[in-house]
């Protein structure tokens, strides 16, 4: 499973690494601007290459979205078999740093991809900012990047690895008080609770004052479609961050208690 996994996701990231024009701030509306003049063709073509890029960022989230299932998965695994006596300590720790190391290593290819990804999207913003004045600010306006204090509705919640009911559990949020969440994808939210506790609950189990978390955790329309400038823009600043902010979850996990064996 491992093996499929990495091959699709190195896959995807070969993907990823192909996208917009880019050659500092600019560059890419510079290079639209020499092939042509037509405001509605450099639209047109903007548009397109939005659509391609939040088509590749989708590759890649889901991609990685499985590897980073597969690895801690393959973790627990090895805190089972040593609790249940099926491993010896010295033998668990080993392969535990092995499947560490190797998340590791995938969460700093894709700290990579996702540099690679935000430069392309300041590419974007340049080009809309110039075609179509103000899409790129109102979209950007619309989103919730930063922590917002919110309640839990009930008093134990189950933490994922990933913003997906499917997802391996990381740990339970047992506690009345508040928290601090941000807006993921999927109608989730990621939790930061007081102590270092992380990870992704429903957006309904929480409230916070003046804010719609389900709203503001709502997925992103698909990658191609109908959409507008404007909502182009939205969607492709929602998946961006969504990806950066799954990295950095990521790599706390990988440096978490989920990799230690149990004293």
């Amino acid at each position: 499973i491992g093996g499929i996994a990495t091959g699709r996701w190195q896959g995807a990231l070969a993907g990823a690494a192909i996208g917009a024009v880019v050659g500092g701030a600019g560059g890419y509306l510079a290079a639209l601007q020499r092939q042509s003049q037509d405001q509605a063709v450099l639209y047109r073509n903007v548009r397109s290459d939005m659509e391609r890029e939040n088509l590749e960022i989708d590759r890649s989230q889901a991609a990685f979205n499985q590897l980073l299932d597969c690895r801690y998965n393959s973790a627990q695994r090895i805190r089972t078999a040593y609790r249940q006596g099926r491993l010896d300590r010295a033998t668990a720790q080993a392969q535990l740093r092995e499947v560490q190391a190797r998340m590791r290593n995938d969460v700093a290819l894709a700290q990579t991809i996702s540099e690679r990804i935000r430069t392309r999207g300041a590419e974007f913003d340049t080009a809309l900012d110039a075609i179509q004045p103000g899409a790129r600010a109102a979209a950007a306006g619309a989103r919730i990047s930063q922590p917002v204090p919110a309640r839990p509705l009930s008093a134990s919640i189950d933490l994922k690895l990933r913003p997906d009911p499917r997802a391996p559990s990381v740990g339970a949020l047992v506690t009345r008080e508040n928290v601090q969440v941000r807006p993921a994808t999927g109608g989730f939210v990621l939790v930061e609770a007081p102590g270092g506790l992380r990870g992704y609950a429903p957006a309904s189990q929480f409230s916070a004052q003046g804010v719609d978390l389900r709203r503001a955790s709502a997925s992103p329309p698909p990658a191609s479609g109908t959409q507008d400038a404007r909502q182009l823009a939205a969607s492709n600043i929602i998946r961006r961050e969504n990806f950066q902010q799954t990295v950095e979850h990521a790599q706390q996990v990988a440096a978490g208690p989920g990799f230690e064996l149990a004293s």
